[in-house]
């Protein structure tokens, strides 16, 4: 079919997109960690704007270019939160909030045809906020994907 099945979500979406889910959200979380450095955000809520641009400032990098499974997604995200101190700013009402921002740009990237590397930079948005919210409800988000996809295939 040439439509997307929306039961597959961020994964279903790259897929007929032609994006590399894993290598965008290493790119993602790779821009992410120079826009926000450990050493200038740990503990305080900020925008990246305000932060120095001071490159002096900025961490290096140690996020690998490609994240191979769901697993390392999450655990990469975990590591980039709890650097930063930010568990106190994830409650599940705000990354539900968070989200809905972030599935908002890719309806946009989507609509106006923007590429598939924004696409992937957005998709690997939404697929980093879904793994925190998961984790912070206790969900094993890894296990629910397979059991329901085992569900629709058995259907």
């Amino acid at each position: 079919s040439s439509g997307i099945n929306a039961e597959y979500g961020v994964c279903g979406i790259a897929q007929h997109e032609g994006v590399v889910l894993g290598e965008a959200c290493g790119r993602k979380l790779a821009a992410t960690s120079s826009k926000y450095p450990v050493e200038q955000c740990k503990g305080r809520a900020c925008k990246y704007t305000e932060l120095s641009s001071d490159s002096d400032a900025a961490s290096e990098s140690t996020v690998p270019k490609s994240c191979g499974s769901l697993r390392e997604v999450s655990e990469l995200w975990t590591a980039f939160v709890e650097e930063r101190d930010w568990y106190q700013f994830h409650s599940p009402r705000n990354l539900v909030l968070g989200l809905f921002g972030e599935v908002g740009e890719v309806i946009e990237v989507v609509v106006g045809k923007l590429g598939s590397v924004r696409l992937g930079e957005e998709l690997s948005d939404c697929l980093a906020t879904t793994t925190r919210l998961a984790e912070k409800c206790g969900v094993d988000l890894t296990g629910a994907v397979i059991h329901y996809t085992k569900d629709d295939v058995e259907r």
